[in-house]
């Protein structure tokens, strides 16, 4: 291309460029590596003019989540603006390699799209797999439902959630179930779940039941009798993961029934290792730490000046 000079518009087809290139109003998409092929969405719930496009730019953004999904294919990104997305029905991603991107300039708490309930399900489900949903927040206010559901009718692996939050507005256990499921009918295995924050869901924030998953770095607040993560037996497979760095804080005083990390059943050595997380004000701290299998230097908030469970070895 010689001699355009000042660009506007939109342009299509493939470009090959020379030189030094500038961008007046920014660049959607600059630094997002985007396979061969695939396309990048755009979802914007706040337009001023609350007329749906066909998703193609900002200026043509969908207004709902639901329509940039079921528009994507393998691979193709999808940019959602800051907005509260009570979606009509469950998002259901099954396109492999999809990824959900918050976009959020000033970086508030909890992400940039909202995703809050206004229907009787959960909010979202992945079967697919290389899926990553980042900078989103999950609002789940419906009993028994999660906020992310993975595994329900197949086998999903290397999925990645990071810097999203999830949550309930009612503060008192009764809200949403899990924040996020691990294997609901099928294993999700190879998954990382970092950087989120979960609180004051009814059972747990997360619940694992999947090979080879990874917590790290989350914040969990957890209400009266309920669970900060939850490693729950699968049929006949233990317990397994690596769950390290986390923050959790149990709700009340004294006998709150608060527990920080469950883990369920037997272990295998050398399938699990919970290390340096800090867990505060929970009535149980780490379930499981009598087994020299991978538990060690976990912090409490009664005992500043031992670690909880080491390592015998």
């Amino acid at each position: 291309m010689v001699g355009q000079g000042i660009v506007s518009g939109n342009m299509t087809g493939d470009r090959t460029y020379s030189g030094r290139q500038t961008f007046a109003q920014g660049a959607s998409g600059a630094g997002i590596q985007v396979t061969y092929g695939s396309n990048i969405w755009y979802v914007d719930g706040g337009k001023s003019t609350a007329v749906t496009g066909d998703g193609t730019t900002w200026d043509k953004a969908f207004l709902t989540i639901t329509e940039a999904v079921a528009k994507a294919g393998n691979d193709d990104i999808i940019f959602i603006a800051y907005a509260v997305y009570a979606e009509a029905a469950k998002v259901a991603i099954t396109q492999h390699g999809l990824r959900l991107i918050g976009v959020n300039p000033t970086r508030t708490f909890g992400g940039a799209g909202l995703i809050t309930t206004n229907h009787s399900d959960d909010l979202m489900s992945v079967n697919a797999n290389r899926v990553e949903i980042t900078g989103l927040t999950f609002w789940c206010n419906t009993g028994g439902k999660n906020g992310i559901v993975f595994g329900e009718t197949y086998d999903p692996w290397h999925c990645y959630v990071h810097n999203c939050y999830f949550g309930t507005s009612a503060q008192d256990g009764s809200g949403g179930e899990y924040g996020i499921k691990l294997n609901e009918t099928n294993d999700c295995s190879d998954t990382t779940i970092e950087n989120c924050t979960f609180h004051d869901f009814n059972t747990a924030g997360i619940v694992i039941k999947a090979t080879r998953s990874r917590v790290e770095n989350c914040i969990f607040q957890i209400y009266n009798g309920k669970i900060g993560i939850d490693y729950q037996q699968s049929g006949s497979v233990n317990p397994e993961g690596i769950c390290l760095n986390n923050n959790m804080v149990g709700w009340g005083a004294g006998s709150n029934g608060c527990t920080g990390i469950q883990v369920a059943g037997a272990v295998t050595a050398g399938r699990i290792l919970i290390a340096r997380n800090v867990i505060a004000n929970c009535e149980t701290n780490v379930t499981g730490t009598t087994v020299d299998a991978g538990f060690c230097q976990n912090w409490a908030d009664e005992s500043a000046a031992t670690y909880l469970g080491v390592d015998a070895s």
